[in-house]
């Protein structure tokens, strides 16, 4: 077989197994806040607009393409989550490219794969969106050796930015560039062009205010708890590199890159463990420096069982994908449309985003007809099982769960049950009324809350 042919069937063996692991866990991925609103934005109609100022129209767009065809929210993510693994063929290609050693870069691979830090960026939903897989393709242009290699590197970048504001750490590894050549400059231009909407948009809609939310230690310390040994392997990758000519150079400019990424944090107050993976790609190739036997050794990590939890034993875990999926089935087979769902927090976690149960219904045929206020009204009641199973649900229907439960009934009997809750966080219909009916005021979203 030809070695091309080998090197193809590789890339999308560890395809995947990265793909296995990360849809294996797709019931315990968060379908809350920051995990839904991309949805959504990809859902409205004009030009790419994010759910947040800190993030670029391009972060729209893998949203898009997710929701072609998608038969429920669980299949788009689930599309979604294939395109993240697509970060383990992108490292183990990097690394072929600094050491031109297949049995490393398969191992690198690998690791990217299997690694927690990385599955746990496709679960929640949030930490980070692509940004990984962008930068992964940022390394593959800035080691390559063709004349698409600045471009791409330098495209790849302005994507990973709009993906995640902190990304801006990369820029350190795009010193590697030639920077003489007639290429390059072209990157530069294609980058610009890519990043002046977002730009614009900054100028409009300034960042949010920083806060102390933890510096370099802390997001340290919780990046090892984490990733455990990967976390080890990952964060040696850069000195490991420093030993060989052929990497050292990536390696000086990965250590650079976290340089500044910890400079930012604490300028900015805002350092977390997930903002280090950012650069997880970068760091791994710095095992391109060694050779074989030490590509047995990080496949032996295989061994060891951190390779993930089965999610399937916890499906009604409250805030994930899983439980959206059960109530979106339940509301689906005993309540008629039209209707809206709504939210009343009542105690302990949020059981579900009301907005996700919309997006999943919409996502199975339910017309904007169908989610509309003014009929019935579907409230996801998210407690503590003391409080659950002590709920007076006064005159409207009540289908309890574990730790939520249904309420349903028309607005006028919502409105009178909510003014014996006015202490709970009532409400959540609104980020998904305002993509279906967009004529409508938030106003709309809380004419069936008697509270303030």
């Amino acid at each position: 077989m030809p070695r091309k042919a080998l090197c193809l069937g590789a890339l999308l063996a560890l395809w995947g197994l990265a793909a296995w692991m990360r849809v294996r866990g797709l019931g315990e991925a968060s379908a809350l806040g920051d995990a839904i609103h991309p949805w959504w934005a990809a859902l409205r109609e004009g030009w790419p607009r994010p759910h947040a100022p800190p993030y670029g129209w391009a972060l729209v767009l893998p949203y898009k393409a997710a929701l072609l065809g998608a038969p429920d929210l669980w299949g788009a993510v689930r599309r979604l989550a294939l395109l993240h693994a697509l970060a383990a063929p992108v490292a183990a290609w990097a690394t072929w490219h600094l050491g031109e050693r297949w049995p490393i870069a398969l191992a690198v691979g690998v690791v990217v794969a299997l690694d927690p830090g990385l599955l746990d960026t496709v679960s929640s939903g949030a930490e980070g969106y692509l940004a990984p897989l962008w930068i992964g393709l940022l390394l593959v242009g800035v080691t390559s050796a063709h004349c698409w290699g600045a471009p791409v590197a330098l495209c790849a970048a302005a994507m990973a930015v709009m993906h995640h504001p902190l990304a801006i750490c990369v820029v350190p590894l795009l010193a590697g560039l030639r920077w003489r050549e007639r290429s390059t400059w072209a990157g530069v231009g294609l980058a610009v062009l890519l990043l002046a909407p977002r730009l614009l948009r900054l100028a409009i809609e300034p960042l949010p205010g920083g806060a102390d939310l933890g510096g370099p230690a802390q997001a340290l310390t919780a990046y090892m708890a984490q990733g455990g040994p990967v976390a080890a392997v990952v964060l040696a990758g850069p000195f490991v590199g420093l030993f060989s000519g052929r990497t050292r150079s990536m390696a000086i400019r990965t250590l650079a890159a976290f340089a500044l990424l910890a400079a930012i944090g604490v300028l900015g107050g805002y350092l977390r463990d997930h903002h280090l993976r950012l650069l997880t790609l970068p760091a791994l190739a710095g095992w391109a420096a060694v050779g074989w036997p030490w590509a047995v050794g990080v496949l032996g990590l295989l061994l060891v069982p951190w390779a993930g939890q089965d999610a399937a034993a916890h499906p009604e875990r409250p805030g994930t994908l899983g439980l959206a999926r059960i109530l979106a089935d339940r509301i689906e087979a005993e309540v008629a449309p039209p209707l809206v769902v709504d939210g009343a927090w009542i105690s302990g976690g949020p059981a579900a985003s009301p907005a996700a149960l919309m997006l999943d219904l919409h996502l199975r045929g339910w017309t904007p007809a169908h989610l509309q206020p003014g009929h019935t009204i579907v409230v996801v009641v998210s407690g503590t099982r003391e409080d659950i199973q002590s709920l007076d649900s006064g005159e409207l229907r009540w289908l309890p769960g574990e730790r939520h439960g249904l309420l349903v009934g028309p607005p006028g009997a919502v409105a009178q049950w909510s003014t014996r809750h006015c202490s709970a966080r009532l409400g959540g219909a609104w980020d998904g009324l305002s993509v279906l009916h967009p004529a409508l005021g938030v106003e709309s979203s809380r004419g069936w809350w008697a509270c303030p």
